[in-house]
């Protein structure tokens, strides 16, 4: 259904690439290389810091519209969206305790931590599962956040080269327009921060 849908798309549009946008996808690399052999994949990392701070605003944004109107929250629940919001639920990437461990600082109010834990989890996964698997690591490339803020035209044209679609200075658009955000900071407290460092520290320092 999946392949026949996305060829209706590619049909449709009159077009010979598809182009996906999704963090469930990485728990599903390997699947969706059983369908598409020549599948690219871009996995952007950033630092855990401000990272946490960029996913607890969203949160916020989620949690307060769908406070707002309950119809959000029935839009998001229709179409499998349990990142943020009021039924925020982690991704499972096969650890169960570590899943529960999260769920449970969360309920505890402890929102810090509790991201700290799920960012520490989720990039343990990648570094784990895809980067160190070479049956899937040539089709993945990772993106340091801190380097396309740095350098998007050198940074793009990486990503462009490693989907093939090298040549077309698509990237040169964007230079100049990408840049590390000013429009909100993370407001953490001395110990949020030890507690961020505590926890993602040694997953940070594999990327």
């Amino acid at each position: 259904y999946y392949t026949d849908h996305i060829r209706k798309l590619l049909h449709i549009f009159k077009k010979d690439r598809y182009l996906a946008k999704g963090n469930y996808n990485l728990t599903r690399i390997p699947y969706i290389l059983s369908l598409f052999p020549n599948a690219r994949f871009v996995i952007p990392v950033r630092r855990a810091e401000a990272h946490i701070a960029s996913l607890m605003k969203q949160h916020y944004l989620f949690t307060k519209l769908e406070r707002d109107n309950p119809r959000v929250l029935n839009y998001m629940n229709r179409v499998g969206h349990f990142e943020f919001g009021l039924n925020r639920t982690p991704i499972n990437c096969g650890d169960a305790a570590t899943v529960a461990d999260i769920e449970k600082t969360w309920k505890d109010g402890a929102e810090v931590r509790g991201w700290a834990l799920y960012w520490a989890m989720i990039h343990r996964y990648i570094h784990q599962s895809i980067v160190m698997d070479k049956g899937i690591s040539s089709r993945v490339q990772i993106v340091l956040y801190e380097d396309l803020c740095a350098q998007p035209e050198k940074t793009l044209k990486q990503v462009l080269d490693f989907c093939g679609v090298a040549g077309t200075q698509k990237e040169a658009r964007f230079d100049g327009t990408i840049k590390t955000p000013a429009y909100y900071s993370a407001d953490f407290s001395v110990q949020d921060r030890a507690d961020i460092r505590s926890v993602t520290a040694a997953t940070e320092s594999l990327f």
